[in-house]
């Protein structure tokens, strides 16, 4: 009960001390709002933000994938021949190469539907 009450209270104080800071600072959030840069200058930086995020989100992944693939190696040799851990490193590595073909798929048929699109000049 008690640690309820302090959760509660911690929250409501950390909501009111975020509005009252916003209310009294109004002025400085203005000005320090009209000096942020936005790489959104028209409809174009729209998709070239969204392009940079699908480029950084395909690295990410490509990364972690083959991070899990090292670990999972690693499981493999580390088995000593227990069949099941045998087995659990082969499912990850195989889970692990099914990512990595999701994601150069999905970047192809990105390339493929926006070769579509365009037209040639």
């Amino acid at each position: 009960m008690f640690k309820n009450v302090l959760v509660l209270t911690s929250l409501i104080l950390i909501v009111f001390w975020g509005v009252g800071s916003g209310l009294v600072g109004g002025e400085k959030v203005q000005a320090a709002a009209e000096k942020l840069y936005s790489p959104i200058t028209s409809q174009g930086g729209i998709y070239q933000v969204l392009i940079k995020i699908a480029q950084f989100l395909f690295t990410a992944f490509l990364i972690i994938a083959v991070i899990f693939i090292i670990i999972a190696a690693f499981s493999y040799l580390t088995a000593g021949g227990d069949a099941e851990k045998v087995k659990k490193a082969s499912q990850q590595i195989l889970w692990a190469v099914i990512a990595i073909a999701i994601v150069l798929i999905s970047g192809g048929a990105a390339a493929l539907i926006k070769s579509f699109f365009t037209v040639a000049t």
